[in-house]
């Protein structure tokens, strides 16, 4: 199982090393995943991964300073002007509102990527806002320019 903040991305053209696809012809099925070769007592999806195991997975993203999924950005955010390449000027006079309902200045736009596990995620249209608290990654966007997914797992204590 993962440790808490750690985001796990998976591409859709893996394939899986979980028991339920290791036999299409298994006569147990799952009642919580609805999955051919385990039952629900077993189910990784419901009890979460043991530590040594080779699930699915393309992207485990870890940089420092940490970026925040969130799922109600607009945008991708960076507070960290180091984290752009090909960084340009914003000149428009936009701003970005947070939750208080401040605005907050963009300076610079730019791209950046992510270093991962398989592939690097590139990330477009970043925005610099020097004032903002934390990056924040636009999950809509990050899934749709990289093609991958994001799967949340609750996380037990």
């Amino acid at each position: 199982m993962s440790s808490p903040g750690r985001v796990s991305l998976a591409q859709g053209n893996l394939s899986s090393s979980h028991p339920r696809n290791s036999s299409s012809r298994s006569p147990f099925i799952c009642h919580y995943c609805d999955r051919r070769g385990h039952i629900d007592k077993t189910c990784y999806k419901l009890h979460g991964y043991p530590s040594n195991h080779s699930r699915r997975q393309a992207n485990m993203v870890n940089k420092e300073p940490p970026w925040l999924l969130d799922s109600g950005a607009s945008h991708q955010v960076t507070r960290d002007l180091a984290n752009l390449t090909l960084a340009h000027d914003y000149t428009s006079n936009d701003k970005l509102v947070v939750a208080n309902g401040k605005g907050l200045t963009i300076t610079h736009s730019g791209s950046t990527s992510l270093p991962s596990s398989s592939s690097p995620l590139h990330l477009n249209n970043v925005l610099y806002v020097p004032d903002i608290s934390q990056n924040l990654l636009f999950v809509s966007q990050l899934c749709q320019s990289n093609f991958v997914s994001i799967e949340f797992f609750p996380w037990h204590f």
